[in-house]
């Protein structure tokens, strides 16, 4: 009887002792279940931990401040340009202002020559009326109206051969502006010529066209003329021979 009785306590101990096991291990089972389950739910719904949170807070920041710190830079830089780009500006307009301040320095200084006594000084250069060939220099006066000059020339043969001289006067009567820069002009003058081959001074009356064209390389007019001279001498033909002669003259001033 007693030894019944201790087996029957003894399985009933064996029976508490698996009961609690089991029951142990579904409660891990359980838990671990639920850990998974938080894992899993964490990951879905994306909650970040507390650091997590102010590291990516800090990070944003930072992304703002080089955000910032590159716009000042790029504006900065605009700024600088924006800088450069007005003294450029500035730089021409002086440039600009100097060559006009020039221009106008030269038109006045040429005004000025031109309102003087002495309007420009001229080379001339001539082919026939008188000598044969002949070249002088001249003054031009009260705005290149009355021009002097001397010339000398020579004649290979014929009565006037040899070496000439003559002091010539010029003066326009009638002028016809073509365009800005050219013009017609009607011109009378006297000329008193001494031949060298026999000693006589001959003097003549002379009509000449003229065509002016001002800026010509480094003249400031250039002149072609025709020249039509009536020489006063005792010759076969009569006392007045006609000679005609063509020309340039370069003022140089």
């Amino acid at each position: 009887m007693k030894k019944m009785h201790r087996s029957f306590l003894l399985l009933l101990f064996l029976f508490i002792v698996s009961n609690h096991s089991f029951l142990y291990s579904q409660s891990n089972d359980k838990q671990e279940i639920k850990k998974e389950t938080v894992k899993k739910t964490t990951k879905k719904t994306g909650k970040k931990t507390k650091n997590e949170e102010a590291l990516e807070l800090q990070l944003q920041e930072i992304e703002k401040e080089k955000a910032k710190i590159i716009e000042e830079k790029e504006a900065a830089e605009k700024a600088r340009l924006a800088e450069i780009e007005k003294m450029q500006k500035e730089m021409a307009e002086m440039e600009f202002l100097l060559k006009q301040k020039e221009t106008l320095e030269a038109s006045m200084k040429q005004q000025e020559i031109q309102s003087g006594f002495v309007q420009s000084m001229f080379f001339t250069f001539q082919f026939g009326g008188g000598s044969m060939l002949s070249a002088g220099a001249g003054l031009s006066f009260f705005s290149n109206v009355v021009r002097p000059e001397v010339l000398a020339g020579y004649s290979p043969s014929g009565e006037y051969k040899s070496l000439s001289f003559a002091a010539k006067l010029n003066a326009r009567i009638l002028g016809i502006k073509i365009t800005e820069s050219s013009g017609f002009f009607a011109t009378i003058g006297a000329n008193f010529t001494f031949f060298s081959g026999n000693a006589k001074i001959a003097p003549s009356a002379f009509l000449a066209q003229e065509f002016d064209f001002k800026d010509v390389l480094f003249m400031s007019t250039f002149t072609f003329y025709f020249e039509e001279n009536f020489y006063f001498i005792e010759n076969k033909e009569g006392s007045v021979l006609f000679q005609l002669g063509i020309g340039i003259r370069m003022s140089i001033f």
